[in-house]
């Protein structure tokens, strides 16, 4: 459809230096925290094993991991199905846990200089039970600026102008109740 030609448009403008950079600072800052088990960025010799995957139609490709790039990244449910299944069962309270809980986790980032250049916050992020997990660290980058309480605040209202516009679309008798619980939190964090 066009949503899938917009969304590869996209995907080609990101530079494969900067996705492996991404995944490579995540990796050795916020392996915990962003789902990642194990990366593969550089070519090995004989260090595994070539492996036969099978794809969705049930065919077979034999894989040479020395020679592949990978990672090995936690199963997570994204955000939106989360707060979805969450608000459908009118459970506002844990909605707002959980979305407090990106929050915090952003903060966590910004305050070791950690800075993710996406805004996707419904598709970039999600949970592993009641663990907040930022699974797309596709772009993922380091960053002094993000220690700046005022910029800290400008990309959290950008995030959450996103939570908005969905709550809007989807869960509007919620959104004035969820998004001034948001802006509480990002006015009360960032002293501003």
């Amino acid at each position: 459809g066009e949503d899938e030609v917009l969304k590869q448009q996209k995907m080609k403008k990101v530079s494969l230096y900067t996705v492996l950079s991404g995944y490579k600072i995540a990796y050795e800052h916020e392996a915990k925290s962003t789902g990642l088990i194990y990366i593969h960025l550089n070519e090995t010799i004989n260090e595994f094993p070539d492996v036969l995957l099978v794809d969705k139609q049930g065919k077979h490709h034999l894989i040479d991991l020395d020679n592949t790039r990978f990672v090995i990244q936690l199963r997570v449910e994204e955000l939106n199905s989360v707060l979805k299944n969450l608000l459908e069962n009118q459970n506002l309270k844990v909605a707002k846990t959980r979305l407090l809980q990106i929050i915090d986790l952003y903060l966590s980032y910004y305050q070791k200089g950690l800075f993710d250049l996406g805004v996707g916050i419904l598709d970039n992020n999600g949970f592993i039970g009641d663990q907040p997990i930022h699974f797309d660290v596709s772009k993922m980058t380091m960053d002094e600026q993000v220690l700046k309480p005022e910029f800290q605040k400008e990309r959290l209202k950008v995030m959450t102008k996103k939570i908005d516009l969905w709550l809007l679309k989807n869960y509007p008798k919620y959104r004035q109740d969820i998004m001034f619980t948001l802006n509480n939190k990002i006015n009360e964090v960032t002293g501003l």
